[in-house]
């Protein structure tokens, strides 16, 4: 002791104990942050050490005996707390919880630090002076007790326990672990140079544990910082990849907005195609059905002008109707009930598509095959004849004819899916052009040259088989055409090649025909009439008493009329006539409204668009026939 209450060792006690008390402050207030509670425990560390060092001050001061006998033995019970609050941060900070066994050695450690409280157990009655002159001071130094020495070297131990476990833990993984080892070791070298000091060796140094606890406050400013440094790059990441992803989701909602304004353009595309469809199929059916029957009616007459005419007018007809079938298709506003998807065999999809590209002219143009035999898809046959001559057209066309140029098809399986290449030399597209490719109406070709309409009308096409049309294109740089269907393992059937005419019974069949249209119903009449018996209702109502009164080889039905239309008939005959429900086939004109598209996909009779040739009226009868005899 000094000459007064404050010498070096006192003052330097007392510092340690406001420090400790503001860091204890400091780690309760940082344990309330989310991710931070494990620092409520680092906040229990110093509050053990600010009471540490306050005990410490008063024994190094000049206090009266029995003051100082208290501190002393007070002393010893708070670091054993103090170790106590270390094992239990480290284990919210390793998060590896003590076992029982190990609850239980810290339990002794307790229990043996409280012998200190016994008079005369651990510490005998009186005091040592030491001087320590060095430092103008003399400490007076409690004697202890050969069980002293015991409970004395179980802090000890404690204390090398704590080390041992921060250095397991921070094997493990847990962080700041150097920081914590050097912490805990430093604590633990002056609290065995006090323990050692404490037991009589005659050391010229003061008590050094006052030092020692700073350490909780410089594990707290260490893992702060560092846990900040940590929070700030992270933020820094964080606001990276928000900005990135930002960007994506600007990207996305550009494309999003692209489509829903391309959607929105087909929507009113699908709505107009609709009402041009079901106005002009029904007369289109009519001019078609004329021709057919004039025809059929002058096949003898010897003038070829007449003849010429006449086919004339009904390719003519053909091409309006294909146009009207375009713009419904893209649209995808008014669809045929879906038929199921069907083995297609690639090569023959492949030939007829070359076919088609050579007779609009291709002498210019090399068509390279690169397709492994017997390779087969999922689609519909006619539509992917069709796409195909779509895209092979298109690349024929992008390549100049004043140069020899190449076209590639080809055909490769990739898992359960096929992709088809259709790929070109020729000019390739521009940036703009490749973005607006699939619009309606838009075309690069000169006026007269393409209505606009092929590239959404084979995407439309695609989908409906399930599949995905996609196209990469460089200026200069040619095109490719990538078409991807579901794959098939089954080699096709060998069905009749389109176009074929069954050949119709050899008696003639009955149909009732179902029109209000008067001119559809008497031109249809006309030329059914050439090969059938046809009985004629102008509504649903004259419809009904006719099919309840006979028994009719076909029923064809239009779809859009008064009274319940198509879908009135079809309820009344399947309750009334089942058996004449199955040989009703119904005809439209585009099906404009909602609830006649409907009606058509929940149906399963067939569906003939107008205008209707003897072919399609033929091959429905022969299915027809066919299915009766199944059934």
């Amino acid at each position: 002791m000094g000459a007064g209450v404050y010498n070096a060792a006192s003052v330097a006690a007392l510092v340690s104990a406001v420090v400790s008390v503001f860091t204890a402050a400091g780690a309760f207030l940082a344990a309330r942050l989310p991710d931070w509670r494990d620092l409520k425990r680092l906040g229990w560390i110093a509050v053990t050490a600010a009471v540490n060092a306050a005990l410490a001050c008063a024994v190094s001061g000049d206090v009266s005996p029995a003051v100082w006998a208290a501190s002393v033995r007070l002393e010893l019970v708070l670091a054993a707390l103090h170790l106590a609050a270390w094992h239990a941060y480290l284990s919210a900070w390793g998060k590896r919880p003590l076992s029982a066994r190990q609850r239980r050695a810290l339990g002794v450690v307790l229990a043996a630090s409280l012998l200190a409280l016994v008079p005369g157990a651990v510490y005998g009655e009186g005091s040592v002076l030491r001087p320590v002159g060095w430092l103008g001071m003399t400490h007076r130094d409690p004697v202890v007790t050969p069980l002293g020495w015991a409970v004395h070297a179980l802090l000890v131990g404690a204390g090398a326990w704590v080390v041992v476990r921060t250095v397991r833990l921070g094997r493990a993984g847990a962080p700041w672990a150097r920081t914590h080892v050097a912490c805990t070791s430093a604590l633990l070298a002056m609290g065995a140079h006090d323990a050692l000091v404490a037991c009589g060796l005659p050391l010229r140094t003061p008590y050094l544990v006052a030092f020692g606890l700073h350490a909780p406050m410089f594990v707290l400013a260490v893992v702060t910082l560092q846990r900040i440094a940590t929070g700030a790059s992270e933020l820094h990441r964080l606001k990276a990849g928000l900005e990135e992803e930002a960007s994506r989701r600007a990207e996305a909602l550009a494309r999003s907005e692209a489509a829903l304004a391309r959607a929105e353009r087909l929507a009113m595309l699908g709505q107009l195609a609709a009402g041009v469809a079901h106005e002009v199929n029904n007369p289109t059916a009519v001019v078609s059905a004329n021709l057919a029957y004039l025809g059929h009616a002058l096949r003898d007459d010897p003038r070829p002008q007449l003849h010429g005419c006449i086919e004339d007018s009904q390719a003519a007809v053909v091409r309006i109707a294909a146009i009207v079938k375009q713009l419904l298709v893209a649209g995808r506003s008014v669809r045929s009930p879906d038929a199921p998807l069907s083995v297609v065999a690639l090569a023959r999809a492949f030939d007829a598509a070359v076919a088609a590209a050579t007779a609009r002219g291709a002498a210019h143009v090399d068509f390279v095959r690169e397709l492994p035999s017997g390779l087969c898809v999922l689609a519909h046959a006619d539509p992917l004849v069709q796409v195909l001559s779509n895209l092979v057209v298109n690349a024929v066309q992008a390549i100049p004819a004043a140069r020899r140029g190449r076209v590639v098809l080809r055909g490769c399986a990739e898992r359960d899916r096929v992709r088809i290449v259709v790929e070109d030399d020729g000019d390739g597209m521009s940036p703009e052009t490749l973005r607006r490719l699939f619009e309606p109406f838009y075309s690069t070709k000169p006026v007269g040259a393409g209505t606009g309409l092929g590239l959404a009308v084979s995407r439309a096409l695609v989908e409906t088989m399930q599949g995905t049309l996609r196209f990469e294109s460089e200026p200069g740089h040619g095109t490719r055409a990538i078409l991807e269907l579901a794959h098939a393992d089954v080699a096709p059937l060998v069905t009749p090649p389109p176009g074929t005419i069954p050949v119709p019974a050899p008696r003639r069949s009955t149909i009732l025909l179902v029109d209000d249209d008067g001119q559809v119903r008497h031109s249809l009449a006309r030329l059914l009439g050439l090969r059938y018996d046809v009985t004629v209702a102008d509504g649903v109502g004259a419809a009904l008493d006719e099919a309840f009164g006979r028994t009719f080889d076909l029923v064809l039905c239009d779809v859009v009329m008064p009274d319940g239309g198509g879908e009135r008939f079809w309820a009344e005959v399947s309750r009334s006539a089942p058996e004449l429900a199955r040989r009703v086939v119904f005809m439209t004109g585009g099906a404009a409204t909602p609830a006649a598209r409907a009606f058509l996909a929940a149906q399963p009779q067939p569906v003939l668009e107008k205008p209707i040739d003897l072919a399609a009226v033929d091959g429905a009868v022969t299915r027809l026939a066919r299915l009766a005899r199944a059934g």
